[in-house]
């Protein structure tokens, strides 16, 4: 089966700083780039994996484009559905501070103009997996997934950045992934949830998410996960890690999490590894490249051969 990445391809610029400047300030740095965009980089983790990945999105005619396709080339991915446009490549702009947190300013380019792909092109299988994020148009992703719908694909979301999201567009998504702070928006208070506890409450509450048979999956960093799917709440530790840079951590989550599905893990399963990726990731530097191959991810015995 397939991971079809409908999303955004950028290249992030990153200024390494002891502390984030305030207004009017100016601080000294270091600079790196990176491959970035969440769609590039969840389809980089899907496919070290061990899943097989087609990329669908826009760059620009530029360098920075051809820089983004060679690279995911490199991993194995497909990007015959990546188109190249009249507008720049995307890009972020991002600072992290020693402390390993970061502020990101995205410049979409190229991004805004992805549309839904061409069904008799992109043709979708039952047992796929579509996944998508928050950096392309949304009424793109709702074409994607409604073409998995007809096709029996299973669809992951993560809407980051944040944005309303219709009952009718929700319905459109098998696994919902978002942080606690997209969480906390999603259901409308006012500020994000202090705790595990705290959100396996919420979960547990119908009145607070409505009416919809959309498994929830909330991220919480060092906290670990939890997951409402079906009738069924549970929570997932995170391994203890010291952290580098955590950009990208998200992606290395949805990347992971979408190639266990495709490859017949079950949600939990699926989480697990996921969570235990994603840890590892955030021990390295950048995005698109701190995202860990198949065979660096042990959870036991059990667990650490190569994904079916």
């Amino acid at each position: 089966m397939t991971v079809h990445v409908l999303g955004s391809i950028n290249v992030d610029h990153v200024a390494l700083v002891e502390r984030r400047p305030a207004l009017g300030e100016t601080v000294f740095g270091e600079y790196a780039r990176f491959p970035g965009g969440k769609g590039a980089n969840q389809a980089i983790a899907a496919a070290r994996a061990g899943a097989r990945v087609q990329m669908l999105g826009a760059v620009g005619r530029d360098a920075f484009g051809l820089e983004m396709l060679a690279l995911l080339r490199a991993d194995g991915i497909g990007v015959d559905g990546v188109a190249e446009v009249d507008l720049p490549t995307g890009v972020a702009l991002i600072t992290v501070d020693a402390g390993s947190q970061n502020s990101i300013v995205v410049c979409p380019g190229a991004n805004a103009a992805v549309g839904a792909p061409d069904p008799a092109r992109r043709p979708l299988d039952a047992g796929d997996v579509c996944l998508a994020q928050g950096e392309v148009p949304q009424r793109s992703v709702a074409g994607f997934f409604a073409q998995a719908r007809t096709a029996g694909a299973a669809t992951v979301f993560n809407p980051a950045p944040f944005r309303a999201m219709a009952p009718d567009f929700v319905a459109l998504i098998d696994y919902l992934v978002l942080n606690e702070v997209e969480f906390g928006q999603f259901i409308g208070a006012d500020t994000a949830p202090a705790s595990r506890e705290a959100v396996a409450a919420i979960l547990g509450e119908n009145d607070a998410l409505g009416a919809h048979a959309t498994s929830l999956v909330v991220t919480m960093g060092g906290a670990g996960v939890v997951c409402r799917a079906g009738g069924d709440i549970a929570a997932f530790d995170a391994p203890h890690v010291t952290p580098l840079d955590t950009v990208g951590a998200g992606d290395c989550f949805c990347g992971n999490f979408a190639a266990r599905l495709a490859q017949g893990a079950g949600w939990r399963e699926a989480i697990r590894y996921a969570v235990a990726a994603a840890s590892l990731s955030v021990t390295r530097r950048g995005a698109g490249t701190s995202m860990p191959y198949w065979h660096e991810v042990v959870l036991d015995a059990s667990q650490s051969q190569r994904p079916r």
